[in-house]
């Protein structure tokens, strides 16, 4: 738990763990496990059978590996199952990419701290969806972010990271006036509406998404410039934002939901609570885009129990 939560698997995302860990998804890596299977064919035979892998490890979860296998049975594609899990650990670029997530696999000198396959999976696979990018922060033009913090599959931290790439490549000022990068909370990667179990945790993003293209454009063709970057901290490869919406900025609402004027009530009966948006110049945006999931109205709202 604490190295996922280090490689910023986000912490609220354990809300449905059988998604999270792969169980309910025949590959578990939407697809790329497959990838890397096809990539680097002899990866599951020194998995089991070479030192310093999780296979032939003498540790607990060297342990717990090993009793996976032989619950499931010793198959060929049993193997590879379990093994692809931890490739993550083979896959360390250089520390002068800065991919802070994968620091904890780092020796004090930099180096990594267990063997590394001879081809890096990650940039292939980024460099066939986005048509060639190599993510080098050098934006030509006005750009919005919008990223989900309930993400398993592209991780929270890895917006931050490239806002700090175009950053460095612009310079602070250039920066401020060309990029904008905006956290949804109870969001994840996969497309909305939620349903299911999904449902109990998750918004609908859409709209925010919708929202950010409608601002991306008045932004590029009138010089209106957007609502601020989202303000938020790294923290063990966690992203942190404030609980109110004017801090937090960006532009996803929050509302505060009390009962009896406090946030729990103990004993008897509840007879409503009091729902109180938090960012009233959205709520009333709301009436004419397509914030999904936002009330309209500009003050406290009384909702029946």
């Amino acid at each position: 738990m604490k190295q996922l939560s280090a490689f910023g698997v986000p912490i609220q995302a354990w809300e449905n763990p059988d998604y999270l860990l792969g169980i309910s998804a025949p590959d578990g890596l939407l697809g790329f496990g497959a990838i890397a299977r096809a990539i680097d064919p002899t990866y599951v035979d020194d998995f089991w059978s070479k030192p310093r892998y999780l296979g032939t490890e003498q540790s607990p979860l060297g342990d717990v590996v090993r009793a996976a296998l032989a619950k499931v049975g010793d198959t060929p594609d049993n193997r590879w199952d379990i093994a692809i899990r931890s490739y993550y650990r083979h896959q360390v670029p250089s520390a002068s990419d800065q991919h802070y997530g994968l620091d904890q696999f780092r020796n004090k000198d930099g180096t990594p701290r267990y063997p590394q396959r001879s081809l890096l999976v990650g940039p292939l696979v980024f460099s066939s969806v986005s048509g060639g990018a190599d993510y080098k922060g050098h934006i030509n033009g006005k750009m919005i972010v919008v990223d989900n913090l309930y993400d398993v599959d592209a991780l929270p931290w890895h917006a931050d990271w490239y806002a700090k790439r175009v950053k460095a490549a612009l310079g602070a000022t250039a920066f401020a006036q060309n990029y904008r990068l905006y956290y949804n909370d109870h969001a994840d990667h996969l497309g909305a509406p939620a349903n299911g179990v999904r449902a109990t945790y998750l918004v609908d993003y859409y709209g925010l998404v919708e929202q950010a293209v409608r601002d991306l454009s008045a932004w590029v063709e009138t010089g209106k410039a957007p609502a601020d970057t989202t303000r938020y901290e790294v923290r063990g490869g966690q992203i942190l934002m404030p609980d109110n919406a004017a801090v937090r900025r960006g532009i996803q609402p929050t509302v505060d939901l009390t009962v009896r004027g406090g946030t729990s009530a103990h004993g008897g009966s509840v007879s409503g609570f009091l729902c109180r948006p938090r960012r009233r110049r959205l709520l009333a945006a709301a009436r004419s885009s397509p914030l999904s999931g936002t009330a309209t109205a500009t003050g406290p709202t009384r909702l029946s129990a």
